[in-house]
């Protein structure tokens, strides 16, 4: 029996990753700055693609979680990796190209994450489709950890913007790179007539999103994929009485089952779909 646990964040920044199209990366925009080519690019390490894909396949199987990909550990920060340009009005840009052959997607976890006022983090696709950021201080946590959306390609680069004043303030260190073998906005459908499905439904199953489900239009608002690492599973959020006995207090309640919560909640990505 799968046993379901109730947790709170105490921010809704991570509720929501967002593609803010006002605020693309500043290295879209400036000239005189590295060409991207030109910025250092780390490799994953190569390992054998129709195994893993194997062992993902027979382990979805099971039902705990939907796995889509290969999580590597790494030690990457401001340090050891990237490249650094120093702007004219003193900033500096600091950038990183991460590779993984055949990769669909990737998304990362960090050890260490702290930004100083004025920060911009941004991560993207190397032809520059996809973006994900900005992310600020508002982002920072308490366990100065953090994760990443997935977002497509098998080249990314990650960048940050750091005013000159705060360059000493600064904590960035990713430690783990998950290569996504299987499309998992693909996978998430359900679409049963597609070629690298992972899952087999039931039957008796009931998509919300039929004719069966219309009755529940409103309530299925409140389901959330949840993404931790290299596994996607559910949950749903839930209102809840404040102190003071009113309903509802609007705090951010997710249930969802224990199997979800295997590493720290700061690793964990919420993401609202309906």
């Amino acid at each position: 029996m799968k046993i379901l646990l109730i947790f709170i964040f105490s921010s809704l920044s991570l509720l929501s990753q967002y593609n803010d199209t006002t605020n693309k990366p500043i290295s879209w925009i400036l000239k005189n700055i590295s060409k991207l080519e030109k910025v250092e690019e780390k490799k994953i390490m190569k390992f054998n693609i129709d195994s893993a894909k194997a062992i993902i396949t027979e382990n979805n199987k099971n039902g705990f979680g939907f796995q889509f990909g290969v999580a590597f550990d790494v030690k990457l920060n401001l340090k050891n990796s990237g490249s650094w340009d120093t702007l004219n009005s003193g900033d500096f840009l600091w950038r990183l190209r991460v590779k993984s052959d055949s990769a669909v997607s990737m998304n990362f976890t960090f050890n260490e994450f702290h930004l100083s006022e004025g920060c911009k983090f941004y991560i993207y696709d190397y032809n520059k489709k996809n973006f994900i950021g900005p992310f600020t201080d508002s982002n920072n946590l308490k366990s100065n950890k953090f994760a990443t959306d997935v977002i497509s390609g098998n080249e990314i680069v990650l960048e940050l913007f750091i005013p000159s004043k705060t360059l000493k303030d600064i904590q960035l260190e990713i430690d783990r790179i998950v290569h996504g073998i299987f499309d998992s906005s693909r996978t998430l459908r359900f679409d049963k007539n597609q070629t690298d499905k992972l899952l087999t439904f039931a039957e008796c199953y009931q998509n919300i999103n039929c004719p069966d489900g219309d009755s529940w239009c409103r309530e299925k608002r409140s389901v959330c994929r949840i993404l931790n690492l290299d596994k996607f599973f559910s949950g749903f959020l839930i209102n809840s009485f404040s102190s003071s006995g009113t309903y509802p207090s609007y705090l951010p309640y997710i249930l969802t089952s224990t199997s979800t919560l295997d590493i720290n909640l700061a690793r964990i990505i919420h993401k609202l779909f309906a």
